[in-house]
């Protein structure tokens, strides 16, 4: 049984869940899944879950694109969704209300069950091909199923947030190989959301303007930290970035719901969102890195006026030490201004450029 705990002096939630300690742990490099060929083997043995063939297996399907109307035996499709056979919460309805403190201050409000919706999204059904490779096409479809399960987790009132991410690589997170990214939704606003929430709320209430709006119009005046402006998207090295060459892909236009994007700016954002990995890639010869899809909370309002969603992706060039785990101040090496200006450039050139010692 999973649980949340609010610690009282930072109020940050924390997830217990003993289900991931069973989590399998095979993931490769992605120069060695090159060589490793189709039929990839699990460390017990058995054969990827996440592969075409073999969709019976895990969680059992909630969503399939591009293939057949059985979901839970079509081998043709395109991109899954699947209950995480490992969650971090659970959907068991009897753990849909909200339990009770057993114990007393201080700790009076800080105890929820775990409720809420851990989900994998199976990028491809090829074991051996990597995000970044897919087509543009295909990463549209992945795009789209983020959207059908958010659009889906707003019909339940219990749940407050929806987090979209990705972990590529071992030291990001990655248990599975196979390309896959994840979604997790919760009966609570996570601490940083509401910060970002507060933040974007008193801006608002102060100039009657979206904060990053106007972040947006700003960088593209300046263009000091602009790594690339397309027809519906910025790319930004932001100002005050926490990791090295963290970037951020931001809708021109206003709006704060993600699930809310049209055709023509799904296709543009697959676009963008490849490109600019692409890019990574090539700097840092295949880095681990995560990204994650910072949209508004669940029960706020349809395209609030004061928040603005976004993709946040960082690569993992450096490890947080105790100055940072202790402050959650981080110190970064890089000024994002050096980061938009190789990021700018073509492959060729970033491929002579080497990664950051921790």
């Amino acid at each position: 049984m999973a649980e949340l705990r609010k610690n009282p002096i930072s109020g940050r939630w924390v997830i217990f869940s003993t289900h991931r300690g069973k989590r399998p742990s095979d993931f490769r490099n992605h120069e060695q899944h090159k060589e490793a060929g189709a039929a990839e083997a699990t460390p017990g043995g058995a054969v990827c879950a996440f592969c075409a063939g073999h969709e019976s297996e895990g969680g059992g399907n909630v969503l399939v694109l591009g293939g057949s109307s059985d979901q839970q035996t079509a081998s043709n499709w395109l991109v899954r969704v699947a209950m995480n056979i490992f969650p971090a919460v659970s959907s068991d309805p009897k753990y849909w209300s909200r339990g009770k403190s057993r114990e007393g201050p201080p700790y009076e409000g800080c105890f929820l069950k775990g409720l809420g919706s851990h989900e994998v999204v199976i990028e491809t059904p090829d074991h051996n091909v990597s995000f970044v490779d897919l087509p543009v096409s295909h990463v549209e479809e992945v795009l789209k199923a983020f959207q059908a399960r958010v659009l889906y987790f707003r019909k339940e009132k219990v749940l407050k947030y929806c987090q979209i991410f990705k972990n590529q690589g071992g030291p990001a997170g990655a248990s599975m190989s196979h390309s896959h990214s994840q979604i997790i939704a919760l009966p609570i606003i996570p601490k940083d959301i509401q910060d970002e929430i507060h933040c974007a709320k008193t801006y608002f209430k102060q100039h009657q303007r979206c904060l990053l709006c106007d972040i947006i119009s700003k960088e593209l005046e300046y263009n000091v930290r602009v790594i690339g402006a397309f027809t519906r998207f910025v790319v930004l090295s932001p100002y005050a970035a926490a990791f090295p060459y963290e970037s951020w892909i931001v809708p021109l236009k206003h709006s704060s719901n993600f699930e809310g994007m049209d055709d023509q700016e799904v296709q543009n954002l697959a676009e963008i969102l490849k490109s600019t990995l692409t890019k990574l890639n090539a700097l840092f010869n295949f880095p681990p890195y995560n990204y994650t899809i910072q949209t508004s909370p669940l029960q706020e309002p349809w395209n609030a006026p004061y928040f603005h969603w976004y993709i946040r992706i960082i690569p993992h060039l450096t490890i947080l030490a105790g100055f940072e785990l202790a402050t959650d101040c981080h110190i970064n090496p890089v000024f994002p201004e050096e980061v938009a200006k190789l990021l700018q450039q073509g492959s060729t050139d970033l491929m002579t450029k080497k990664p950051l010692q921790s």
